[in-house]
């Protein structure tokens, strides 16, 4: 696609102002003066099905005086005519279609393709004002250590109609970590890319933006505010990021993580209590605006707000006058007599967290192993499994509900306090974890990298012999158990000890004799290693290698056994390997290298994962692995997005995380 073209227009004047320093922008004559080269400035635009707004969101950016700014849309699949629409701008814009995670995966990917030193975002509904981006770079250029700068947003309705000014505060971080506020409107915000690519790209949640400027925050970066309207934030009743159903739980997941950095200095970590309690206070306000009669959960974030910070009381104050209003002192009264009685009583801060774990834990519970002599309770009535889903992601029927049985899902899912028992497909029993993301997907949808295992089940016959590499929980392991049936062999390699036990117990329970679970972590050598352990949300994420994402917060660290996968099929006597399962975040390369005769003697078929971000963290890359594949015979597959059906590797896999087949050249698919 060919770079943008942008049309120049005069230039904003003003003055602007920031703390501890003053800032002029050129004179007028001097603004179109390309002598000198600018700031290359990189706009992503993430849209699905937003054809009635997107053409006035791409004119107010084409629209820029400003002739370094690169214009990117990201669309998730529209149906809409969006397509259509994007066609007519010819080379003023970037742009490409496929389905995606949210807007945070539209941005992150749209940022990754982008050239620019200042990066922002514009939603499809959102506009800049006439002169934002020269106004903008100028300050950057003659603040060389500012990696933010944001101003004033205008509020608009979904019909353009101005409301009043959003005009944010001076940048704060203690002030944003007690109030749980964002501080600053997403739509007026520039960002460094030198700072992005040190925090990391948006977090995968709703709140993304909130998250981002506490990282940015907490890694050091500078901030400065500009007295004038930037841009035009719309607020629309269908915006699924403003409901409070997932604004809630998205505001008080950015505030547990941020405190569960086990590094935050002392200054910022005497702040979590007051930070939690101001996050459920938080809750109050969404409530009030969107749901205002739901008195209930309203009581149920009042109380866990008091008992995690009681002397929170002034924050906590003010919401009760917004959402009670008549029938305010009466409720200040009990307010403050509970206070009282929580202050004066007898009750240690433990018993507190007994009592209300989930208001005061800032990380995920770490559960005791299971035993076969303490089964948890069988949780009946899980959704359906094991359908093709084309574009299948983890977020997949989970952030947006199409199923109308999620709802119940989710509050049975919010009441568990413990491992429970679900009945899964080839009726398999699996333990499910509160707090653990993999375990989350798996008890509201049923269902995890579908595509895949139906491909495993039309590949897999009685007798053959798989190696999992990468096993965790033992999900793959147990669908090959039983497709190879008990003259077949499955070996699960995993090296944490808490998945490696999760997969030893669902062996035992299941009864699964032909799986032969060991301790190890395959790679090219044998020796030993460190493991990073990530906390229990994102366990998924166990490296030897570090986490791509810097919101991966690391648990522990484990010394581990290392071993290739050809000492491996010696030592344990393989006739035959027919598939290799390898998902090892970032290490696959490594595992490859050390698999060489079992990949030429036996011809196996490999489903790998490969992921850009993770592999270079361990000196490697997606070409490398493809290329490796390549060198030894094999072509490569994906999963098409359009049918889920196996499709020939035909373009570069890109920033995503992607699961990718090698078949022995001329085998047929």
């Amino acid at each position: 696609m060919m770079p943008t073209q942008v049309h120049k227009h005069p230039p904003l004047s003003t003055e602007s102002q920031c703390p501890q320093r003053t800032f002029s922008p050129p004179r007028p004559e001097n603004v179109n003066d390309q002598s000198e080269p600018g700031l290359a400035v990189s706009v992503v635009v993430p849209c699905k099905n937003d054809a009635r707004y997107l053409p006035a969101a791409l004119e107010s950016i084409l629209t820029q005086n400003y002739p370094l700014l690169e214009c990117i849309v990201v669309d998730g699949g529209s149906t809409d005519g969006t397509l259509d629409l994007l066609k007519r701008y010819g080379d003023r814009i970037r742009w490409l279609s496929e389905p995606d995670r949210g807007p945070f995966d539209a941005i992150n990917r749209g940022w990754q393709l982008s050239k620019g030193e200042i990066l922002a975002w514009l939603n499809a509904d959102d506009l800049w004002e006439p002169g934002a981006v020269r106004t903008v770079v100028d300050f950057f250029e003659h603040s060389p250590d500012v990696d933010v700068v944001y101003g004033i947003a205008r509020a608009i309705d979904e019909h353009g109609r101005v409301h009043g000014d959003l005009v944010p505060r001076t940048w704060d971080l203690e002030h944003a970590l007690r109030s749980c506020h964002h501080v600053i409107f997403q739509p007026a915000s520039f960002m460094r890319r030198r700072i992005l690519e040190q925090v990391g790209w948006l977090y995968p949640a709703w709140c993304h933006d909130h998250d981002l400027w506490l990282r940015i925050a907490r890694a050091g970066g500078k901030f400065a505010k500009l007295p004038v309207r930037v841009a035009m934030d719309r607020v629309r009743s269908t915006n699924w990021g403003d409901r409070p159903e997932n604004l809630i739980p998205g505001k008080l997941a950015l505030t547990q993580r941020f405190f569960a950095d086990p590094g935050l200095p002392p200054r910022l970590r005497r702040l979590q209590r007051r930070a939690i309690s101001g996050a459920y206070a938080l809750a109050l306000d969404y409530l009030r605006i969107a749901k205002p009669r739901d008195w209930l959960p309203a009581a149920r974030f009042l109380v866990q707000a008091i008992a995690v910070d009681p002397g929170n009381t002034r924050l906590i104050g003010e919401r009760l006058m917004q959402l009670f209003r008549r029938r305010i002192k009466s409720l200040l009264s009990c307010v403050f007599k509970l206070r009282s009685k929580i202050l004066g009583a007898s009750i240690t801060w433990r018993m507190m967290r007994l009592a209300l774990p989930r208001a005061v834990s800032s990380q995920p519970p770490q559960h005791p192993p299971l035993s076969l002599s303490e089964l948890p309770p069988e949780i009946h009535g899980t959704p359906s499994t094991l359908r093709r889903i084309p574009g299948w992601h983890t977020h997949w029927g989970v952030d947006i509900p199409s199923d109308p049985l999620l709802s119940g899902r989710l509050a049975l899912w919010s009441s568990l306090k413990g491992p429970v028992l679900m009945r899964w497909v080839a009726d398999l029993l699996i333990a499910v974890w509160p707090g653990n993301e993999m375990s989350r997907v798996l008890f509201l949808t049923g269902t995890y990298e579908p595509n895949e295992l139906i491909w495993l089940s039309e590949e897999l016959t009685k007798g053959m012999t798989v190696i999992d590499v990468g096993a965790h929980m033992g999900l793959y392991s147990m669908v090959a158990s039983r497709l190879v049936g008990e003259s077949g062999l499955v070996i699960a390699l995993e090296p944490s000890a808490r998945e490696f036990q999760r997969l030893a117990f669902h062996v035992t329970l299941n009864n699964l004799q032909n799986i032969r679970c060991i301790q190890v972590a395959a790679s090219n050598s044998i020796g030993e290693a460190s493991l990073r352990i990530a906390w229990e949300w994102n366990s998924g994420h166990n490296t030897l290698g570090t986490f791509f994402h810097p919101a991966v917060v690391t648990a522990r660290e484990e010394g581990v056994r290392t071993q290739t996968i050809d000492a491996l099929v010696a030592t344990q006597r393989l006739e035959r390997v027919d598939l290799v399962k390898i998902d090892v975040e970032g290490h696959e390369l490594k595992v490859l290298a050390g698999a060489v005769e079992t990949l030429t003697r036996f011809r196996p078929r490999v489903l790998i994962e490969v992921f850009e971000e993770a592999l270079h963290r361990q000196r490697a890359s997606v070409e490398a692995v493809l290329a490796f594949l390549e060198g030894y015979g094999y072509a490569l597959y994906e999963f098409s997005d359009l049918n889920a059906e196996l499709v020939p590797l035909s373009q570069p896999i890109g920033t995503r995380s992607r699961n990718v087949v090698a078949l022995p050249r001329g085998s047929r698919v």
